[in-house]
């Protein structure tokens, strides 16, 4: 017999479509003049990001409808892959230099930054919730944080994502 589900925190689905609001205000406030000068629309920013707004919010039901137990089975190979994506920022040809710092991976004109899926990771490695892994959390979380020769290493995402990273 199937299990049926708790109904979703109503509360907090405002809480998030409140704060989304709140920041296309203050998108369109700090972007239209320049939105206008340079592409000849004010909303064009605006634009944009309710286009990821709502990428996120489809994100976001389909996550909220998969049982977490699921994502421990690919925990390990979602995290492989974020830390083969970080590597990859340090390649030249690959990586792209954007606000003086190697942390971005270009697509055409769209760029991401690895580092925001790691955190992603680390958080879906950390379900298994074993001692061991707590450890190896602990040691990257000490090895991200170091500034590493001349690497221009993403340092305020590779250390405050780990910060969440406690002993148990």
């Amino acid at each position: 017999m199937k299990q049926s589900r708790p109904a979703p925190d109503i509360w907090l689905f405002v809480c998030i479509v409140s704060l989304l609001a709140i920041g296309m205000v203050m998108v369109y406030s700090a972007g239209a003049v320049l939105a206008f000068h340079e592409y000849g629309d004010s909303y064009y920013f605006v634009k944009r990001q309710l286009l990821f707004a709502g990428l996120g919010l489809v994100a976001m039901y389909f996550t909220a409808r998969t049982d977490y137990r699921i994502w421990q089975k690919y925990a390990k190979v979602v995290l492989l892959i974020c830390l083969a994506l970080l590597v990859a920022v340090l390649i030249p040809g690959i990586g792209v230099v954007r606000g003086g710092a190697r942390s971005w991976l270009g697509i055409s004109s769209f760029g991401i930054q690895p580092s925001e899926f790691m955190k992603l990771g680390m958080i879906l490695f950390s379900l298994n919730g074993s001692v061991v892994l707590t450890m190896i959390l602990a040691l990257l979380r000490a090895g991200c944080c170091l500034r590493l020769g001349s690497w221009d290493w993403p340092l305020g995402s590779s250390c405050s994502s780990p910060i969440w990273v406690q002993a148990p």
